[in-house]
């Protein structure tokens, strides 16, 4: 990764955008640090994403700073809108299916899987069959939705539940 600084304002640049730029002058394979320096490229040392809630904020790659005479790759972390936060959820939720295995195994480790199994049977035919022979469950299925609300089971319950379905 290497950086060009024009007019002391640092921007992304490769040694392929050098040789483009500079198409009548011939580089050798390994392009020495002065150089690079005599055309304002440097280069940019790697630094690692900040921890930061993938959930609830977003992060970029920022202007990159130089310390102590290397540039420094940066990162900036913005909160995301509660707006934003609920189309995710909501895209999260209408994109995910578990095969009927993983929300058996998932509904066995919470302690669940009596509790809807007493909710299908008493359900009508077109439910127990959907539950029996299903090859996918979806997040967002009918019938999930509405075992939920019978259990009284929050949104984030069912989603805590597919989440461990995912891993199972």
């Amino acid at each position: 990764m290497h950086i060009r600084v024009t007019d002391g304002i640092p921007a992304r640049y490769s040694i392929t955008d050098l040789r483009r730029d500079n198409p009548q002058v011939s580089f050798p394979a390994d392009i020495s640090a002065d150089t690079l320096a005599e055309y304002d490229v440097y280069p940019l040392a790697p630094t690692p994403q900040p921890d930061h809630d993938p959930t609830a904020q977003r992060i970029a790659e920022s202007q990159p700073e130089q310390k102590d005479g290397i540039w420094m790759q940066t990162w900036i972390i913005t909160d995301k809108t509660s707006e934003e936060i609920a189309s995710e959820i909501n895209q999260w939720r209408s994109s995910t299916s578990v095969t009927p295995l993983q929300i058996r195994r998932a509904l066995r480790t919470v302690g669940l899987l009596d509790d809807i199994t007493s909710f299908v049977e008493a359900a009508p035919v077109e439910v127990r069959e959907a539950w029996e022979y299903a090859i996918q469950i979806d997040r967002m299925n009918e019938m999930i939705v509405n075992a939920a609300l019978t259990l009284g089971m929050s949104e984030e319950e069912v989603d805590d539940l597919f989440r461990l379905a995912l891993t199972l």
